[in-house]
């Protein structure tokens, strides 16, 4: 309860610093705040560790890439455990993978297999992000997936509160 508190105060403070702003975001500025939000999703992953096996690799196997795969303006947090993309997931392996690319356009939102979900910024232009939590389909698998899923979507929340 104290957690989900501290959520909303912070997400409170982000919106009036936001509204405080006069001038639009720089792209600049935009892609640091981006940046800022992928690193924050692996620290409160790192939090969960000793609760889940899945994440025991996180301290060296995640990773925030720019240009992953040499499109402009996107930057990924990707985290993989024993997950080998198209075969069945082993037990206690997983895939989190979070994307975000700015500017967007609606065409990038239905460009790949995995349709984005794309927001608005305050300076007018739009971002779009993917996201994907995968884990074995088992009780814990389950409980791991619903807690890493929490916490990117808290984050993108933030994200899109500070941007507006």
């Amino acid at each position: 309860m104290k957690k989900i508190l501290l959520i909303g105060i912070i997400l409170l403070l982000n919106v009036l610093t936001v509204s405080a702003q006069t001038q639009p975001m720089s792209d600049y500025e935009v892609a640091k705040i981006i940046e800022q939000t992928l690193t924050d999703i692996k620290d409160p992953l790192k939090e969960i560790k000793p609760q889940f096996p899945q994440l025991a690799n996180i301290d060296y196997a995640a990773t925030i890439t720019r240009n992953p795969s040499g499109e402009e303006g996107t930057i990924r947090f990707e985290y993989n455990k024993e997950f080998v993309q198209g075969s069945q997931i082993p037990k206690d392996g997983t895939s989190v993978f979070v994307e975000i690319k700015y500017p967007a356009t609606l065409e990038d939102v239905k460009a790949r297999e995995q349709e984005g979900k794309l927001f608005m910024l305050g300076n007018g232009n739009a971002g779009v992000y993917w996201k994907s939590v995968m884990a074995e389909d088992s009780e814990q698998g389950k409980a791991f997936k619903n807690k890493a899923n929490e916490i990117v979507v808290l984050k993108l929340m933030a994200m899109q509160i500070k941007l507006k």
